[in-house]
């Protein structure tokens, strides 16, 4: 009886701690990575279909390289939801070094009723907010890790 009351606390503290170790990296990795919007570009446009072509740069300004396992990003156009984009693609930002995220959003423009109230209530294409939220997931200590990221930039600062 006694040994197994040792068991179960044991256990219970053990289970708390590997929680706050997990906590505490995913604390540690989002305050090391910086974001920026480095190029937006309109790659392909139609009625139907508009693509963009987007890069973000993510910077690393920890000592410790992150292997990101993939990412997944909602795209919005002055806070209306565009598409999603996600990739399983694994890469490696190396400590101190910046890393690009270059992505097509594939816009459906017919499935979007609000994208025209967008650009109608906008002086032009440049005064349009762009969002990019979502997680990039990263790999520690074998034990996949959702870094949450939202990024917000006028699309006139990059084109």
């Amino acid at each position: 009886m006694k040994l197994t009351k040792i068991f179960v606390w044991g256990t219970v503290i053990l289970g708390a701690t590997a929680v706050g170790v997990y906590f505490s990296q995913v604390a540690q990795m989002t305050k090391k990575l910086f974001y920026n919007y480095k190029g937006i570009k309109i790659k392909y446009a139609t009625l139907k279909q508009i693509v963009l072509g987007v890069t973000i740069e993510v910077e690393n300004r920890g000592r410790l390289a992150i292997n990101v396992k993939g990412y997944n990003f909602n795209i919005y156009a002055d806070d209306k939801y565009l598409t999603t984009v996600t990739t399983t693609q694994p890469f490696t930002i190396n400590p101190f070094e910046k890393s690009l995220i270059e992505f097509d959003a594939n816009i459906n423009t017919q499935s979007l009723s609000g994208l025209a109230n967008v650009f109608i209530n906008s002086a032009s294409i440049k005064d349009i907010i762009l969002t990019t939220d979502g997680t990039l997931t990263v790999d520690k200590f074998g034990f996949p890790i959702k870094l949450p990221i939202k990024y917000t930039e006028k699309v006139a600062n990059y084109m």
